[in-house]
């Protein structure tokens, strides 16, 4: 089996047919974790055979502390695990293990491995097939447990309580980030709903820190790492969408130098919700014991691709995945930081339909952008795109002056922007993953 032949079987198990009937929406129900657990025991539970776990949850940010937390314990020593998703540019990014993503050849080898039990349990089950949220959970406890990791960081795929990731059987750590509006047609239509579904990460014993500042949501965490007698539960005093002028040294376009508890640090991005994210990581870590050279260490050697991503200078290309109302949100926070380092600023946007890209329109426009081209991303065939020439549409609304074009293909929407561009010019690519990881390999090389 060559990896294009992996990588087409991979897809193809979304072509299953599966009947659900209950009353959630199927990725939050009983069903996903239990299809999870069922397909590890016929896979040998390879769970079990991974000594340590950090699972990560949130509404943003997920991402960038699940990075940040391996390349910590990468620097003390340890060999771990990262799962992540979704992917940037290509599947096997979601599976990494010291910070190399997944091979081409171990791709194929832990598919090799995988097809009998999928055939197994298609074939002997009575459950609904699992999604590929969990099957991605299964390849990555499995591809961990053959190399041997000593720690596993796993990134939930939606929520917490049921998410397959949840199907883990310990954690030393569980991070969550921050409570906001996503998936709502998944998770709950309110913040408290999607809190309590987010804090069911928390298992016994393990240490939880979280960054949200809502108190009424941080009184629901609470409650639950009460009811699971945790050894340690952690509020971090964060904003992740402001910081005093006393915590940065520095901030520019190759990142920020910032102080926390006494000590400097350096992200390798801009962006202030990084050094929230970063200070949630550096408060974890202590509290596992991880030293203070480790932690300094492995967030500096952390890159955040596609989170507002310096991908060119002179002229300025930044590329950003934020694809919903918080990350839009640290996004032109993040912009604004740098305001005196442009002279103007340019939009390349495109967006999920099913996300309320009528408020990131307007969000974004507030930026003052004196061009805007809107695309749509054509690599994923799985999500519908916004149609551009609504995009531009709402943009003239806004704004009749600003200069605005759509495009069928992203290259052509890039052409067109870039053609706009002076030295001293910024062009801003963001409003979903998709699009941005379709473009980036444009600017960096994808192994």
């Amino acid at each position: 089996m060559t990896y294009q032949e992996a990588y087409e079987y991979f897809e193809s198990l979304r072509n299953i047919p599966r009947v659900y009937k209950g009353k959630d929406h199927f990725n939050n129900s009983p069903s996903t974790i239990k299809t999870a657990r069922l397909m590890l025991k016929l896979a040998g539970n390879p769970e079990l055979k991974i000594p340590h776990y950090v699972h990560v949850t949130g509404t943003s940010g997920k991402g960038s502390v699940s990075t940040l937390m391996s390349n910590v314990l990468i620097k003390a020593g340890y060999k771990v695990g990262l799962l992540t998703s979704p992917h940037i540019s290509k599947i096997t990014e979601r599976w990494s293990i010291d910070g190399v993503p997944m091979s081409d050849q171990d791709f194929v080898e832990i598919i090799n491995d995988l097809r009998p039990i999928f055939n197994k349990y298609f074939n002997e089950s009575r459950a609904v097939f699992p999604t590929t949220f969990t099957i991605n959970t299964v390849i990555a406890l499995a591809y961990f447990a053959k190399k041997k990791v000593d720690y596993a960081v796993v990134e939930v795929s939606v929520g917490g309580e049921r998410d397959s990731t949840n199907a883990i059987p310990h954690k030393e750590l569980a991070l969550i980030t921050n409570i906001g509006i996503d998936h709502t047609g998944v998770l709950g239509n309110t913040k408290v709903e999607i809190a309590k579904n987010k804090a069911g990460i928390i298992k016994p014993k393990s240490i939880v820190v979280t960054s949200e500042r809502d108190e009424k949501l941080i009184k629901i965490i609470k409650n639950v790492a009460q009811k699971r007698r945790v050894s340690d539960f952690t509020v971090l005093d964060s904003d992740r969408y402001s910081k005093s002028n006393k915590d940065i040294i520095k901030c520019d376009w190759n990142g920020i130098d910032f102080i926390f508890e006494g000590d400097k640090y350096h992200i390798n991005n801009f962006g202030h919700h990084q050094i929230t994210n970063a200070e949630l990581v550096i408060t974890a870590s202590k509290k596992i014991g991880i030293s203070k050279d480790a932690i300094k260490k492995g967030i500096a050697a952390t890159e955040f691709p596609i989170r507002l991503e310096v991908v060119s200078q002179k002229p300025y290309i930044v590329i950003d995945g934020a694809h919903n109302s918080d990350k839009i949100k640290s996004t032109i926070l993040g912009i604004a930081s740098i305001k005196n380092k442009y002279k103007n600023l340019h939009l390349l946007i495109g967006f999920s339909d099913n996300k309320d890209y009528k408020k990131f329109i307007k969000e974004l426009v507030s930026l003052k952008p004196v061009s805007i081209s809107c695309t749509r991303f054509t690599k994923n065939l799985f999500r519908r795109p916004a149609d551009p020439k609504k995009l531009v549409k709402l943009i003239k609304n806004i704004n009749p002056k600003i200069d605005a074009e759509s495009f069928l293909e992203p290259e052509f929407a890039l052409e067109w922007s870039r053609k706009k561009l002076k030295k001293d010019d910024l062009l801003l690519i963001t409003g979903s993953m998709f699009l941005s990881g379709e473009l980036r390999p444009r600017f960096k090389k994808i192994k």
